[in-house]
């Protein structure tokens, strides 16, 4: 994956800290200044972290890849 832009909605991510999630869309939060953007991911345990999407994630793949992994 070159560009956090190129993510779409449903995609599996890989985020060192959080573990695998769901990409659910990119938000900008007011933080003061120009706001950045963030990653909605929708994890494990019901988590929902707001990544910065300046931070690289390690991987990314489609359910049906991740499915063949698994068997």
């Amino acid at each position: 994956l070159s560009d956090f832009r190129d993510l779409k909605v449903e995609d599996l991510v890989v985020h060192v800290d959080h573990g695998i999630g769901v990409f659910v869309g990119l938000k900008r939060i007011d933080v003061g200044g120009p706001p950045p953007e963030f990653m909605a991911l929708r994890c494990a345990g019901g988590d929902h972290p707001f990544v910065p999407a300046a931070r690289r994630i390690h991987c990314v793949m489609s359910p049906t890849t991740l499915r063949s992994l698994l068997r």
